[in-house]
């Protein structure tokens, strides 16, 4: 099954558990900063498209866009406030083993959310005005030669 995760976080390649060291090149299971009301189950979080990662990360700015190829992933655990809009899931250290220790991280560009893009996410989802996963990203997004994702979400 193919996911997306965005990370602030250049040139990533695996996500290993939570047990290895991080390195410059990977990315473990951790508790998201924001999650305080949310299971305590150490996760990378994914999701079916790179829209929908945008809708559950809280910062601005610079964001890489890794493709997550892999069958084992989770539901997410207790209450997730928003799973109804980004249909998140969760790889675990026990979809990593299960994996042969690690799990391939593909690098397919980068976006730059803008408070004008946040914002208007935002205001779309707590209107309940999103809308379907498209078959194609390409209905939502642009992609330039060098990378860059820009959003035809709101124009």
């Amino acid at each position: 099954m193919k996911f997306h995760h965005l990370s602030p976080e250049e040139g990533l390649e695996f996500i290993l558990p939570s047990s290895e060291n991080k390195t410059s090149t990977s990315i473990t299971p951790r508790i998201p900063e924001k999650s305080s009301y949310e299971h305590d189950m150490l996760r990378v979080c994914v999701a079916p498209t790179v829209w929908q990662c945008l809708l559950s990360i809280p910062r601005c700015g610079i964001l890489y866009i890794y493709r997550v190829e892999t069958e084992n992933i989770t539901k997410p655990l207790g209450k997730v406030g928003d799973i109804d809009h980004t249909h998140e899931k969760w790889v675990t250290d026990k979809g990593i083993i299960r994996s042969n220790g690690r799990i391939e991280l593909i690098n397919i560009g980068f976006i730059d959310k803008t408070i004008f893009l946040y914002g208007g996410l935002l205001n779309c989802k707590d209107q309940n005005k999103l809308p379907l996963p498209p078959k194609d990203e390409s209905c939502i997004w642009d992609v330039s030669d060098d990378g860059v994702w820009t959003t035809n979400l709101f124009s």
